[in-house]
């Protein structure tokens, strides 16, 4: 006998239909009941009802796909058009001069650097711009920058040896140049390499290394990480860089024709580094001096007196040479005619992410500021104090972050974070 089957299985399923073909004549013998079901044809609506409910699945699954992929080469499309910009730009002349923010990214910047704004005060006399002939063909209307937002800028100089190539060394000098068009002023600061700050994903460390780490965590992503730690430590947006090497620095002071310098006391450092790891004794007597590429070089970079602060302002002093240099000769339309040229001379030593025609804008801008609306400082005591690191006993600088504050808003002014 078999065993019973349970209500609570049984009750939900039909009764399984008769096979006894005699039973199913004797269902549906006339004089009542149902008409026969043709079963046949019933299998095969249900199997074309199947078929066209996958068929339709599969067509949305299809529909689907090819609205992704349109999607997608739209996308492709729109992203080729903005890289092959300045690829299109440089078929047509505007040579590639140096290795900028494609090979250099940072993150802050957008697809121009300068901020835009409107109309400055400084505008041409003429009613229209003059035209500058580059040396590479091309031909720009020259108008000063119009922006009305801050625009600060970062020039490194790399301690890299002529046989060195790459950008993973420490930073030799650091500016920072922030230009303030509301209040027409220029303020400088001058950051000391042993800078003790924070490195983004890094411990504290020098500020002079920054552009190093960056280097070795990833080839091109130095630049970014010393933007990074620059603003980080010192709260204010950078919004471009330039990073230069020895010999970049002796081929712009040499295509000015040299700067002139006074010196208040004689420098007389024997132990002076050369470009070859070996020595090369420097020695400069109080006075006026006219001074070429390497000379200047040696005289921004020499430790006679023994203090990074007095190197830093020995920097400053070298860049309002080569102002003064530049404007007293008038050479600027001249200088400014050759940068194409001498950018694409130095593409191996010289990096940044300013475009040309910024560059152009921003020098035509500043031949007009007064030397009296420039500013200078260097963090110094008191704003930084020597420490001596217990791990290591390395000599480092630790800001003293409000005094550093107020420096920087005397120096710059307000921060609109822009």
């Amino acid at each position: 006998m078999p065993p019973p089957v349970s209500a609570a299985r049984a009750s939900p399923r039909r009764a399984e239909p008769t096979r006894n073909p005699a039973a199913r004549a004797t269902k549906y013998s006339a004089g009542g009941g149902r008409p026969k079901r043709n079963r046949a044809r019933e299998r095969a609506h249900r199997r074309a009802l199947r078929l066209w409910y996958a068929a339709f699945i599969f067509g949305m699954a299809v529909f689907t796909l090819l609205l992704g992929f349109l999607a997608l080469g739209t996308l492709v499309l729109f992203v080729t058009e903005l890289e092959e910009t300045p690829a299109a730009r440089r078929e047509n002349g505007a040579a590639a001069a140096i290795p900028i923010a494609a090979a250099l990214p940072t993150p802050v910047l957008g697809v121009r650097v300068l901020p835009t704004g409107g109309e400055h005060k400084h505008t041409l006399e003429a009613a229209a711009p003059p035209v500058l002939a580059l040396d590479d063909g091309r031909e720009i209307a020259l108008s000063a920058w119009d922006g009305r937002s801050r625009f600060t800028l970062l020039v490194a100089g790399m301690d890299r040896r002529p046989d060195e190539e790459g950008l993973a060394f420490r930073t030799d000098a650091m500016l920072l140049i922030s230009i303030d068009p509301a209040s027409e002023r220029i303020g400088i600061l001058s950051l000391p390499r042993d800078l003790y700050v924070h490195i983004p994903n890094y411990e504290e460390q020098r500020l002079n290394a920054a552009l190093f780490f960056g280097e070795i965590q990833w080839p091109g992503y130095g630049p970014t990480l010393l933007l990074q730690t620059v603003q980080a430590n010192l709260g204010l947006r950078v919004h471009a860089y330039v990073l230069l090497d020895f010999a970049a620095f002796i081929a712009l002071v040499d295509a000015v024709g040299g700067i002139d310098i006074v010196l208040e006391e004689a420098i007389d450092d024997p132990h002076y580094p050369d470009l070859y790891r070996g020595y090369d004794p420097f020695h400069l007597s109080a006075g006026a001096h006219h001074l070429d590429g390497e000379e200047a070089l040696k005289f921004a970079r020499t430790r006679h007196g023994g203090s990074d602060m007095q190197r830093s302002a020995r920097q400053q002093q070298v860049l309002f040479a080569l102002r003064e240099r530049i404007l007293r000769l008038q050479q600027l339309p001249i200088l400014l005619a050759r940068v194409p040229g001498l950018l694409a001379h130095l593409r191996d030593s010289l990096y940044t992410n300013l475009e040309l025609e910024d560059m152009l804008s921003l020098a035509w801008y500043l031949k007009d500021v007064a030397p009296a609306q420039i500013e200078t400082a260097v963090l110094r005591a008191p704003y930084v104090t020597d420490w001596v690191r217990p791990e290591d006993g390395q000599h480092v600088l630790v800001p003293n972050q409000l005094l550093v504050w107020q420096l920087m808003g005397q120096l710059f002014g307000p921060n609109d974070a822009s």
